[in-house]
């Protein structure tokens, strides 16, 4: 069936997954029956009933698909085909809850290998990496190989039994104190740090490789195993911290500019957020009152 359906073309894709939403769904009589029943034998029978009910026939579909090699790869693509339609229709919600909840189903019952990425492994591992990176783009090979030194490590999440289809990686770098700035960990020319005498571990870099995967906790789960991991490892690290900003951060930031908050950013770089704002009103905002610890 993965194979009918990886054969067919867009429209016939289409049809297909909402025929799984809409003819596969829960036997909603079931419900009826339930409300129906009359007394504690009645409410046994039609809660048995309801139970069944409620398992849709496309779970029953799509968890057949944990036997084959590539189920994780398929259900992946599944869903990310999915997901364009359910921005423009309720009717294949159903259908994302589903395969969603299938795809976490392997989290929680620890389905997914965990593995280092290493300078030493095959070429078309590594070309992965440099494919699928959306955070900090690979430049050259050879910083490629700085990314994997000894002082920096490259973590992801393999199917079973395919190490060249990685769904997630997370890149981090073994330092001393903590680090200002991504542009000092990504620097091919800096000294590498001893692991061993490394107190923190500074994640920069996380990204899935697929669109399937979205929404669901596969970067979070993936980190703690890392630090779990990196904790047994490594026990002089004691600090693990991230470069990128809390999400909804800039919003916050802006909104306490606007009400008078200028002391939270020093003056060149309110100027900058006025460049990049482009708005007047928050240049004035931005001026900090006579009582401002800011020098003018």
């Amino acid at each position: 069936m993965g194979r009918a359906y990886l054969g067919l073309k867009a429209g016939g894709r289409e049809r297909f997954l909402r025929l799984l939403a809409r003819e596969l769904g829960p036997d909603r009589p079931a419900i009826g029956v339930w409300r129906q029943a009359a007394d504690d034998i009645g409410f046994q029978r039609a809660e048995t009933r309801l139970e069944r009910a409620l398992v849709a026939p496309r779970q029953r579909v799509l968890t057949q698909f944990n036997d084959l090699p590539d189920s994780v790869k398929f259900l992946a693509y599944l869903r990310a085909e999915l997901l364009s339609l359910t921005a423009t229709d309720a009717t294949p919600q159903a259908l994302d809850r589903d395969l969603k909840a299938l795809l976490a189903s392997w989290l929680d019952s620890g389905f997914l290998n965990l593995r280092c990425m290493t300078w030493d492994l095959p070429a078309v591992q590594l070309e992965k990496l440099t494919q699928y990176e959306a955070v900090h783009e690979f430049r050259s090979w050879a910083d490629l190989k700085n990314r994997l030194d000894s002082d920096r490590r490259c973590f992801a999440f393999f199917p079973p039994g395919r190490p060249d289809e990685p769904l997630i990686f997370v890149e981090f770098a073994l330092v001393e104190g903590m680090a200002a700035d991504v542009h000092t960990l990504l620097d091919e020319g800096a000294s590498a740090v001893d692991p061993e005498s490394a107190d923190t571990a500074i994640f920069y870099s996380i990204y899935n490789t697929q669109q399937g995967p979205a929404g669901l906790s596969f970067g979070s789960f993936l980190i703690e195993r890392v630090v779990d991991d990196l904790a047994r490892a490594l026990p002089a690290i004691k600090t693990f911290a991230a470069l990128s900003p809390p999400p909804g951060f800039r919003s916050w930031l802006d909104g306490r500019i606007r009400v008078g908050e200028s002391d939270l950013v020093k003056p060149s770089d309110a100027k900058a957020l006025v460049v990049l704002s482009g708005e007047e009103t928050l240049s004035l905002a931005l001026s900090p009152p006579r009582s401002s610890r800011l020098a003018p």
